[in-house]
């Protein structure tokens, strides 16, 4: 027995790797489907513990409420989880487009300010499960791994981040 578990798109990019047409693929569904999640980020600075810090808030907390159905929505939304610590090399690297322009902006003016925003900050969560479509998927293109992806259930992740 063989387990493969390098993530959803290293997992199927290995399988693809395999054999002529990928390992079990007979079906081309190897890669297909792709799902991840649909995830926004909030975070809360306290002003009146600037001088107390770094913090170390860890991933300690989530509240799963969100995934049970009611009489008013009878789909799951989601999830909310701490994020635990950030710095500020992950601001930079996952910002939002509009988000690095502003943030290049601010550091022109005050350089520590993110550094000090990451150190006295805790970050939260909202996670909403993608649902599959089979136009999102992994596949090679000349030896290099290609991933097209759109997300999918918005409208239950908007409901959960309100």
């Amino acid at each position: 027995m063989i387990v493969v578990a390098c993530g959803a798109v290293n997992s199927a990019a290995l399988l693809l790797r395999s054999g002529d047409g990928g390992l079990a693929n007979s079906s081309g569904l190897v890669g297909r489907n792709y799902m991840a999640h649909v995830t926004t980020m909030f975070s809360a600075y306290r002003w009146d513990d600037v001088d107390t810090g770094p913090h170390a808030f860890h991933k300690t907390i989530a509240i799963n409420d969100f995934y049970r159905a009611s009489a008013s929505r009878p789909y799951p939304l989601g999830h909310i989880q701490s994020q635990g610590s950030i710095h500020p090399e992950m601001v930079r690297g996952g910002a939002p487009p509009l988000l690095k322009m502003g943030l290049k902006a601010v550091l022109t003016v005050f350089p520590r300010s993110l550094k000090h925003w990451t150190d006295h900050s805790i970050q939260w969560l909202a996670m909403t499960e993608d649902l599959p479509l089979p136009h999102n998927r992994v596949t090679l293109q000349n030896g290099q791994i290609r991933l097209d992806y759109r997300p999918s259930n918005l409208r239950a992740h908007r409901e959960l981040k309100r």
